[in-house]
């Protein structure tokens, strides 16, 4: 009887402790599972946010639509959305110009879809030359807000200092090289030309005269120089002495007959062309007229460089034509982003 009770006993016991057990392999069940949706909640904000973040970076074009999480995104060609993730699995598909990108589940099922339609944008690249004369003019131009690079005239009263003051705030700046050009009047009241006469140490030691003067520059372009740059031995001599300074050329097209951008190709330096001059009449309704031709001369080439020049009204139309160019999806660059 009593060995009957100790049996029942431990059997109710074995029991209660089997019960219990699954109880608590239920409740921890529960737990994993609801960790687990936590931890994929969790990682997919994680990648929305990131999602987001890039594309405010970017300035980038998308829409956007919830459960599940998909994005259509339109993406200058270049950039790149680096997503990873230990929580879910990734899979990416790009075929020409468009790409799709999937994370799914351990269930096989999509929780993030990103459609990616790449473009190649039109680029603009303006070029505001003789920099120096003073830091007043330097400063209208950066109130404009907008991408521009400037040429750097060395020996005018303040070119490192406006040099300085718009590398200092994130500009591209080249030296503006002053070359002989056609005019022997306004060759002889140029401070620091380099002539087609002088031989190439004299050449070299005034190149490197104008680069102390205006400081770190990321490049050059000529400053006149129809007769320099159209002279193939001259321009060989400077483009050679360019690459051991590991300095971009931009030909600033003052003569059909200009070999500047045809020699530095040869020589393997980066360089490009001036297409058109915004302002020989600096009238700002007449610059304006010019920047509208620039624009409709970058649709039609995909990218284009422009010269214009440092004073007052120059800023000013470039100040009333902001939206103009953004309204016609045209990317400002910088001249670096134009070279071959």
């Amino acid at each position: 009887m009593k060995l009957g009770i100790a049996v029942g006993a431990v059997l109710i016991l074995i029991l209660a402790a089997v019960g219990i057990k699954q109880v608590s392999d239920k409740i921890n069940k529960r737990k994993y599972i609801e960790k687990r949706e936590k931890a994929k909640n969790e990682e997919l904000r994680r990648l929305d946010g990131e999602i987001l973040s890039f594309l405010e970076e970017t300035g980038s074009e998308y829409t956007k639509s919830e459960a599940p999480l998909e994005y259509a995104v339109s993406l200058e060609e270049g950039l790149n959305l680096e997503l990873a993730s230990k929580v879910f699995h990734k899979e990416a598909v790009k075929k020409a110009d468009e790409e799709e990108i999937v994370f799914k589940a351990e269930d096989d099922k999509e929780v993030l879809k990103i459609s990616i339609n790449y473009f190649t944008p039109i680029k603009l690249a303006i070029l505001i030359d003789d920099v120096g004369m003073n830091t007043k003019v330097a400063e209208n131009f950066m109130e404009t807000g907008l991408e521009i690079s400037y040429a750097v005239l060395p020996f005018l009263p303040r070119s490192k200092a406006a040099n300085e003051l718009l590398r200092e705030n994130g500009y591209a700046t080249i030296l503006h090289m002053p070359m002989a050009g056609s005019n022997d009047r306004l060759n002889s009241r140029t401070p620091g030309l380099i002539t087609t006469y002088m031989g190439k140490e004299k050449v070299y030691n005034m190149f490197d005269a104008a680069l102390e003067n205006v400081g770190y520059v990321d490049g050059f372009n000529n400053h006149m120089g129809s007769r320099f740059t159209s002279n193939r031995g001259k321009m060989e001599e400077l483009l050679s002495y360019a690459t051991e300074k590991e300095l971009f050329y931009i030909d600033s097209k003052t003569s059909i007959n200009n070999l500047g951008y045809d020699i530095a190709k040869e020589y393997g330096i980066k360089t490009y062309y001036c297409s058109h001059f915004l302002d020989n009449d600096k009238d700002i309704e007449k610059i304006k007229d010019e920047i509208r031709f620039s624009v409709n001369l970058a649709k039609k080439r995909g990218k284009v460089l422009v010269i214009g020049h440092y004073h007052k009204n120059m800023a000013q139309a470039l100040m009333e034509m902001k939206d103009y160019i953004d309204e016609e999806n045209i990317k400002l660059v910088s001249v670096k982003e134009v070279l071959e």
